[in-house]
């Protein structure tokens, strides 16, 4: 997930750089707050890296039925962590954009609150992805937990297929939306030739 952040990070910057324009002092700020929050998502990605370490160990000891209980209980866990960290991300987002497009002389306030609601429409549209692929997890988990012709080894392989597919197909998704978001922006801000 760390490179759909840092895609979605770089949406945002040029989002800001195509309706601000290209001074170097904003472009500096810019850069400041982007590497500052990609401190803060790598810190938060480590903790949770070390975390899973030690819940991978305490799962050791457990019979496969409490593992899988376990499991599905972490894995929701790490899902609502994860939201709240995303939407502290959004929030931190959107004052900083707020306070970039309050700056923007050449921007009409109409400009600035499309930007700013069309951004936070992007979020919620994330959100709602995330949310249906979270239960698209969970059902494949429960499935294949569930499932009494497999053996362990041949479930944690299906496990790991099913989520290198799913890392893949998200990834092609968010640089698709990334894709759209700037073609539409660039549509909309540029400004005619004469």
């Amino acid at each position: 997930m760390n490179i759909s952040k840092t895609i979605a990070a770089i949406a945002l910057l040029v989002c800001v750089s195509i309706a601000i324009g290209g001074q170097v002092e904003q472009q500096q700020e810019d850069s400041s707050f982007q590497q500052s929050k990609q401190a803060v998502i790598e810190k938060h990605h480590r903790e949770l890296k070390i975390a899973q370490r030690k819940f991978r160990a305490d799962l050791k000891p457990m019979s496969p039925a409490n593992k899988t209980k376990a499991i599905e209980e972490n894995r929701l866990n790490l899902f609502r962590e994860n939201e709240a960290f995303r939407r502290k991300l959004h929030e931190d987002d959107m004052v900083f954009l707020s306070d970039r497009l309050a700056a923007a002389a050449q921007m009409s306030v109409a400009d600035q609150s499309d930007l700013l609601k069309a951004h936070d429409a992007l979020y919620k549209e994330n959100v709602l992805i995330l949310d249906n692929k979270n239960q698209e997890i969970m059902d494949f988990f429960e499935k294949t937990a569930a499932n009494p012709a497999l053996s362990q080894s041949q479930k944690r392989e299906e496990l790991k297929s099913y989520f290198k597919q799913q890392k893949s197909a998200v990834l092609n998704q968010r640089i698709q939306q990334a894709k759209q978001r700037q073609s539409e922006l660039q549509k909309k801000y540029s400004t005619p030739e004469k």
